[in-house]
């Protein structure tokens, strides 16, 4: 099955979400029991039309999260979710 592997040869991406790609995220937050609010996404997206985005490991969804700039001073990071079969962890040298 295409993304369940994270070996040398897998290819990892991130983009904007399309329509398909937000009704899985709320698929995720649900099964994770989160309650995310059924109009939420209507004026993040007004705000910011970008900020919801989605990592694709070999071209298969497996992360989201949102970052909304609402001005150069102030943002927000949430939905942070994924597929439940790989792990959320950052990268031994990541940052921060």
């Amino acid at each position: 099955m295409p993304g369940t592997d994270s070996g040398p040869d897998s290819y990892f991406r991130i983009r904007s979400m399309r329509r398909a790609d937000a009704n899985l995220a709320l698929d995720w937050a649900a099964a994770e029991g989160w309650n995310p609010g059924l109009y939420d996404a209507a004026p993040f997206l007004a705000t910011d039309p970008d900020a919801f985005l989605i990592g694709l490991l070999d071209g298969s969804p497996i992360a989201c999260i949102s970052a909304v700039a609402y001005s150069g001073a102030y943002g927000f990071i949430g939905f942070r979710s994924g597929r439940s079969s790989q792990t959320m962890q950052p990268a031994p040298d990541a940052c921060c």
